[in-house]
């Protein structure tokens, strides 16, 4: 069965008149009465009887001819669908993000693509970066935006800024840091699998140190909640200078920066799935849009 044989069938069957049906169709009668017939062939079923002259619908074409329209009207409502989507006039695109790229460098971006493409709906998920990738390699979101290094295949990486990371704590840490300050602090730290914990890794190994050498007062689960702790005087934490701004000018806590280079902020794309037009209009804008520098 096939959609124009649906639309010849409810042509016949709104002039109940083969000849005015052909000419509403613009198609040739043996053609309408052609397409009738294999509709009947086909599943076994009498649509139309013939009543002297003319023709009228039997009982069982009376049910198909409601199932028919509505097949009909959903079949022009899915072209229209995909027009809409095709021109940015209707879309979504489900987005995944690690916490700082998340919290302090995505908002303004959503903000900048939903003001030229209103009609599109945005949604985000927070989490740590490994489950960022997770969620992309798996098609449960479009496009991912991480702080940490991209460590599956499969996967398109692009660099969209940087960030620098920060010691925060107490004004006791001082102005130098050095190994044995850092072994007798507490230490407020990031959940495994989150991009701040593997810049911790590495800032530690600056010193020739591991997560067994320091004190690990505390493991939470965001950077707004590491930078309530170190507020409260429960310890120190590594984290990102944007998500530092949290803590405000507070005369308690002291800012120290890091050793380490600046971390790329990357967005990153399945390599393996479908782009819908959405996805590659707001990639288009982190593109056109990206700095090296976040500021």
């Amino acid at each position: 069965m096939t959609l124009e044989q649906l639309r010849i069938f409810v042509a016949v069957a709104t002039e109940l008149n083969m000849t005015r049906a052909a000419e509403v169709l613009r198609l040739s009668q043996s053609a309408v009465s052609a397409a009738v017939s294999a509709l009947e062939r086909r599943h076994d079923v009498k649509l139309f009887d013939r009543v002297g002259r003319g023709i009228a619908l039997t009982p069982a074409g009376a049910v198909f001819l409601t199932e028919a329209k509505d097949i009909l009207n959903r079949s022009q409502q899915a072209e229209r669908v995909l027009e809409d989507l095709s021109t940015l006039r209707r879309g979504s695109i489900q987005l995944v993000a690690s916490q700082t790229v998340g919290n302090y460098w995505l908002p303004r971006q959503l903000m900048s693509f939903h003001s030229s493409n209103p009609d599109i709906d945005l949604s985000v998920e927070i989490t740590n970066s490994d489950r960022v990738m997770d969620w992309i390699t798996s098609g449960k979101a479009e496009l991912g935006f991480i702080e940490s290094p991209v460590t599956m295949d499969g996967l398109e990486a692009t660099q969209v800024g940087t960030d620098q990371m920060v010691l925060i704590g107490s004004r006791e840490i001082g102005l130098q840091i050095d190994r044995a300050m850092l072994m007798s602090l507490p230490w407020v730290i990031r959940e495994e699998g989150s991009g701040t914990r593997a810049m911790l890794l590495e800032f530690l190994s600056h010193y020739r140190l591991t997560l067994s050498d320091i004190r690990i007062a505390l493991v939470l689960p965001s950077n707004e909640a590491i930078a309530s702790a170190v507020s409260d005087g429960l310890g120190v934490a590594l984290m990102s200078r944007l998500a530092a701004g949290f803590l405000g000018q507070s005369s308690e806590i002291a800012i120290r920066p890091s050793p380490q280079p600046d971390r790329a902020l990357t967005m990153v794309l399945s390599t393996q799935r479908h782009r819908s037009s959405a996805v590659q209009a707001f990639v288009r804008q982190i593109k056109a849009g990206s700095n090296p520098a976040l500021i």
